[in-house]
């Protein structure tokens, strides 16, 4: 009796590789470990849902769909020690904001992936309230108050919707074994009063490969600074390079993760 021939592993589609890698960097509450099995849990295990009800907009598969991403600022998995530290507690931020919305549109067809960020401080009229406000805080009533908001004051469909905190994101970026980027320059973070509310301080240049503690101040960073001809410089751009920097992370972080073969 012959052996029996493995099943060929089935090749997925370009769109199916960056859904399953998009939502394995950007998904997840909580993190076992940067492993194998780690990364396993992360892909197949037990992710959090959210019952959204009819807020989310339906389309035919293989149409281009919307992917909400958002960026919860939750202090909820704060125990003390260094995240007391750096993020503070809910009795010192208040009710949970957005502070950071990503909408990103896939194409099965044409075989493409785009992104548009809403500025946290934009200001738009909040969805059930007919008051207008940061959209940022359409977030504290819960996601469905936020999408409603998004498709009032922009008529975009919102098919599916994917939320991680800063723990999240820090232990994935881990998970994938650190992403890495170009920094010409030293960089920091520092507002008008000499405070570093990320965390980021990063002297090393060249071709760094950021940690997941390192990416999250990254990402987080609203005082962006490089140190340029011997002095610290700011960046002018404000919000607008802090939405730019992490979109170029979100491109970098999926092509590390397809190029490791974790999808």
């Amino acid at each position: 009796m012959g052996s029996a021939i493995p099943a060929a592993r089935l090749r997925r589609s370009w769109p199916q590789r960056f859904l399953i890698t998009f939502n394995c960097i950007l998904i997840a509450m909580c993190v076992m470990a940067a492993s194998a099995v780690g990364y396993s849990y992360y892909r197949f295990g037990n992710i959090p849902r959210v019952a959204l009800g009819d807020f989310l907009a339906n389309e035919p598969p293989g149409e281009p769909q919307n992917y909400l991403l958002v960026g919860s600022d939750s202090r909820e998995f704060v125990q003390g020690g260094d995240d007391l530290e750096s993020f503070g507690d809910t009795s010192e931020t208040g009710s949970d904001k957005a502070d950071t919305m990503i909408l990103v549109r896939i194409d099965p067809q044409a075989e493409t992936a785009s992104m548009v960020s809403f500025p946290r401080d934009l200001i738009v009229t909040i969805a059930g309230t007919g008051k207008k406000n940061r959209i940022n805080t359409a977030f504290a009533d819960g996601p469905s108050q936020l999408i409603e908001t998004i498709q009032l004051n922009f008529n975009l469909p919102v098919h599916h919707y994917i939320q991680v905190d800063f723990a999240g994101f820090r232990e994935l970026v881990d998970a994938i074994g650190g992403v890495d980027l170009y920094l010409e320059h030293p960089v920091r973070d520092r507002d008008g009063n000499g405070q570093n509310f990320s965390g980021l301080d990063i002297d090393q240049t060249g071709c760094v490969t950021l940690d997941g503690t390192q990416a999250l101040a990254y990402v987080r960073s609203r005082h962006f600074q490089s140190f340029v001809d011997g002095r610290w410089q700011a960046d002018p751009t404000g919000d607008i390079g802090r939405i730019g920097r992490q979109q170029d992370f979100i491109r970098r972080a999926v092509r590390s993760a397809l190029a490791k073969g974790l999808t």
